[in-house]
This record gives structure tokens, sequence and C-alpha cells, in this order.
């Protein structure tokens, strides 16, 4: 009988070991400078695009199973660009108000649909994600369509970042009523309510230690 328990109790601790070993946490920061998160407004006077790189944050996912993957990112609006320094102003200081909200962030509940089922490497798979996003103090449930690619260390994968990648290129609508960013009447014209968020980021499983500055 002790065999008996005794051999339930390390099949369970293998199991429990193997659960976890397949999780692999992926990494992304602010400090790798080519990550793009990029907004586009498309109104009947103007359209506008919107660009940073500032964003931090982490998915964990077993690669055997995208379907697992979940994480959360943190992007700086304060650093958001549009190519109008007094049109970013207005936006930072009368719309966005980051002095009070000066973060926007996405938490990844669960992947809904996959092309595959595993991350082969170098091979995208096309994913529909629900998750929240919060912006201006606001949280709405949204679900973002686009594409995942593992990428196992390499030479070649060395150049952009150091371990196992993930590239994440997804992209979903909102509104900005729906946030309660107001839009005053002399700008409906310019600015739409309704704003395509595009991600297109790689997450390491090794993220570099930042660089000493040189005295």
């Amino acid at each position: 009988m002790r065999r008996v328990f005794a051999a339930l109790f390390l099949t369970g601790l293998f199991l429990t070991q193997m659960a976890f070993a397949a999780s692999t946490k992926f990494l992304l920061s602010a400090r790798d400078g080519r990550n793009v998160i990029k907004f586009v407004s498309k109104a009947p006077l103007e359209t506008i695009e919107g660009v940073t790189g500032k964003i931090d944050g982490s998915i964990e996912v077993d690669p055997a199973d995208v379907m697992t993957a979940a994480g959360q990112f943190e992007v700086d609006l304060t650093t958001v660009k549009t190519g109008i320094d007094m049109r970013d102003q207005h936006m930072r200081e009368q719309y966005l108000h980051t002095d009070t909200f000066p973060k926007a962030t996405f938490k990844l509940a669960k992947v809904t649909k996959a092309s595959a089922k595993a991350l082969a490497d170098g091979q995208p798979v096309e994913i529909t994600a629900d998750g929240e996003l919060t912006i201006h103090g606001v949280t709405r449930p949204v679900s973002a369509v686009g594409t995942v690619t593992y990428m196992k260390e390499s030479e070649a994968t060395k150049a952009r970042l150091p371990g196992d990648l993930l590239h994440v290129d997804v992209s979903f609508p909102i509104l900005l009523s729906d946030f309660k960013v107001e839009r005053p009447q002399f700008v409906m014209l310019k600015v739409n309510d309704k704003v395509n968020l595009h991600v297109d980021v790689f997450a390491t499983t090794k993220y570099p230690e930042p660089r000493e500055r040189k005295q």
C-alpha cells in the first residue's frame, strides 16, 4: 500500500512539474525601442495616426497550446506622437488627460479562436483574443484579431533580441466615447469616435539587462 501511495505521489508531483514547465513567460519592454503601438482615426476632414513604442508587459503561454495564452501590457500614453507637437499636447491635456491617466493597459483574458493549436517555430498562427482595455480610467471588453509567431532562439533572431521570441501582431477597434474621452464639437470632423488600434510587438524569454550609462 505504501508503495502505491508513493507511486501516486511521485506521479502527481511529476505531472505538476510538467504543467509548470510547459508554460513559458515572454517579456516585452519599452527599452526595446522597436515595438509599435499605433492608433488610426479616420474622420471626414482628417486622418490622424499616433505612434509609440513605450510598452511593457508579459505573455505566458504553453507553445504546445496557444489557447492557454494570458498576459498584460501597459502603454505610456504621454509618449504618443502624431507628427504635430501642438496636436500631441492637446491630445494629452484636453482629451486623454494623461496627467491623471498616463497609462493604458490591456489584459489578455483568453484566446477564443486559433488557426492551429501549437506554436510551431516560425509559423504564424491566426488568433482571436478577448481581453480588457483600460483608457482614461475606464475599462471595457475588447476582442483583438491578428497573428502570433513563435521563434526559437537562433543566430538570426539574436539580431532582434536574445532568447526565444513571440511576435504579436493584432488589431482591434474602440470607441472613444466608451472610455469617456470627449470630443469637442469643433473637432468632430477631424477626430472620429471610432479608433483602430494596432499592436506589433516582440516579447522574449530572455530580456537583456539595461546597459549602464557611461560616465
